[in-house]
């Protein structure tokens, strides 16, 4: 899946034009990640949204007496991490690699930058710096 279209997908990014999105993909970093890697862990600090370009994720929380409830799997065009563009509170679950993955991370400064160029109105106040 092209960086641009999986970023279509993201309710965020929906109000920017095609010329926005294709900025935003072409800034994005891209990561590969093997089978079984975690990508980020319930509680840490948090500052990226993740779009998944190929590959799957489980995303999962800690109970209570340690056990692990998973609470979805997500594919390619999927998204995870949006939170983290609108607060900086900490991670809210743990996601690990299913399969091998390649993943578009958008950082907090990235996604203000590319929004309040193109929609400073509606941006502003909606992403924190």
């Amino acid at each position: 899946m092209s960086a641009d279209t999986a970023l279509k997908q993201v309710p965020l990014f929906q109000h920017l034009d095609e010329h926005a999105l294709q900025h935003l993909a072409w800034r994005a970093c891209r990561l590969s990640l093997a089978s079984g890697t975690i990508v980020l862990r319930e509680g840490e600090a948090s500052d990226s949204l993740y779009v998944i370009l190929t590959g799957r994720v489980r995303v999962s929380r800690e109970a209570v007496r340690g056990q692990v409830i998973e609470l979805e799997v997500l594919g390619a065009g999927s998204f995870f991490g949006e939170l983290a563009l609108l607060d900086s509170g900490p991670r809210s679950a743990t996601v690990a690699t299913l399969t091998a993955c390649t993943l578009l991370v958008i950082d907090k400064r990235l996604s203000r930058a590319s929004c309040m160029k193109r929609h400073p109105t509606w941006c502003y106040g909606c992403l924190p710096t």
